[in-house]
């Protein structure tokens, strides 16, 4: 087993703690926006246009996170709507950051008349990358616990800071976050190898949020929430509702445009067979 038994919080100015959480955090974000900007040079996206729509995209994603949070456990909120903004005590859904940050690029997009597959295909790989990288700190937090289990990779949280459950502190549970880590950059590397090849523009991205998807509804078998509908808990059905928009705009893209070769330049269309996931 693997004990955890680090305080999540790193250290305390004045009224103010500083966690480990939020640390990971700001280094996913600052991960993300270099592998943006990497992958944006290369496809001709101006560094401005990343930094400004990274900066917008994290805003929403904060915000529409919380607000899907907070709605999901609104009896314990209704009464105290400051708590809404209090986001230490609570929590965040990554699907509604998913969601947040998605309708912001289309917005941006649309305003600076940028083509929005093109973004959504250089954010992607970034995005996998740096989830990866914030999953370290839920980690560390334990707020994102899994089902008791035997294995030799449990995780035992000892200490009172933790997140998990008092009556799950000392007992050894699946590790989420890191079944997550790993699916990441597996996820990861088949994007970064589809980047050479000449697809259909917004495939890369809609293929990482279908694979990403997936991977969220098996790993969500292994954690302890309630029951939402119809056997499932509420992360399985955004992951299976995600999954299904990806695949069906997958669908709907692969029938439509010419696709692109990387830097943007278009390609005559196949006329006797359609391109394929390789």
């Amino acid at each position: 087993m693997i004990t955890i038994a680090v305080d999540p919080v790193l250290a305390y100015l004045g009224p103010i703690s500083l966690r480990w959480y939020g640390l990971t955090v700001a280094a996913a974000v600052a991960v993300a926006i270099l592998i943006a900007l990497r992958e944006g040079r290369r496809r001709g996206v101006p560094e401005d246009d990343v930094y400004s729509l990274s900066f917008w995209a994290l805003l929403s994603g904060i915000a529409t996170a919380r607000l899907l949070y907070v709605a999901g456990d609104w009896d314990n909120y209704r009464y105290s709507l400051r708590s809404v903004v209090a986001f230490q005590p609570g929590g965040l859904v990554l699907f509604g950051g998913l969601a947040g940050g998605v309708l912001a690029g289309i917005i941006y997009c649309r305003l600076r008349e940028l083509q929005s597959g093109r973004i959504g295909d250089v954010a992607a790989p970034a995005l996998l990358l740096a989830h990866a990288v914030g999953r370290i700190g839920a980690i560390i937090n334990g707020n994102t616990w899994g089902a008791p289990t035997y294995l030799p990779w449990g995780l035992v949280y000892t200490n009172p800071g933790a997140l998990v459950p008092s009556q799950l502190l000392g007992i050894p549970t699946h590790p989420i976050p890191a079944y997550e880590i790993i699916w990441d950059f597996v996820v990861f590397g088949l994007l970064w190898r589809m980047r050479s090849r000449p697809w259909r523009e917004g495939s890369i991205f809609l293929a990482g949020l279908f694979l990403y998807s997936a991977g969220q509804f098996l790993v969500a078998f292994l954690r302890r929430d309630e029951i939402a509908f119809a056997g499932l808990q509420q992360p399985q059905l955004l992951a299976a509702a995600a999954a299904l928009l990806a695949l069906m705009l997958l669908q709907r893209l692969w029938r439509g445009t010419p696709y692109t070769h990387v830097g943007g330049r278009k390609a005559e269309p196949d006329t006797t067979s359609p391109p394929t996931v390789q």
